[in-house]
């Protein structure tokens, strides 16, 4: 049988993927996953649930950044006091960025940053927070923690 790959956007995805492929697959099968949140309700559960799993080098955590990458190591360091697994994740992390350069898309200078503030009509001083994404207090993004911090 041809190797087969599953790509999951949830963990919880990755955990049912996990499941049915230990039983059913009838061929090597890695699964991967794309960590683009730690805030939806349904994440926890399914690390803790991962991480009571033997390891499976084949499978992938795909880390956007070198912050979700630590973040993701913290939480299954987190899992491993909870419910005393050995705190390794239960598949790799592995780092592959969105692909945008960051220092070509910022100012390189304080004059430039005052145009670019000029020419969209922002406020010259202060913080200007940009958010892509769907704002919901349920699931993804919930605003109201960073609007509180914004607020003090």
């Amino acid at each position: 049988h041809a190797p087969r790959a599953v790509l999951c956007f949830e963990a919880e995805a990755m955990a049912t993927q996990r499941y049915l492929r230990d039983r059913f697959a009838k061929g090597p099968t890695f699964i991967t996953n794309i960590v683009h949140t730690h805030a939806h309700h349904g994440f926890w559960k399914a690390i803790v649930d991962l991480s009571c799993a033997p390891a499976a080098p084949f499978d992938s955590f795909i880390c956007n950044s070198p912050t979700t990458h630590s973040s993701m190591q913290r939480a299954f360091e987190w899992v491993s006091k909870v419910v005393n697994t050995n705190g390794n994740p239960p598949a790799r992390l592995d780092d592959i960025s969105y692909g945008v350069d960051l220092d070509l898309y910022q100012p390189h200078n304080e004059n430039a940053k005052r145009h670019a503030r000029r020419v969209l009509a922002l406020p010259t001083d202060g913080r200007i927070a940009l958010f892509f994404g769907r704002v919901t207090a349920h699931n993804k993004a919930d605003l109201m923690p960073l609007l509180r911090c914004f607020a003090q």
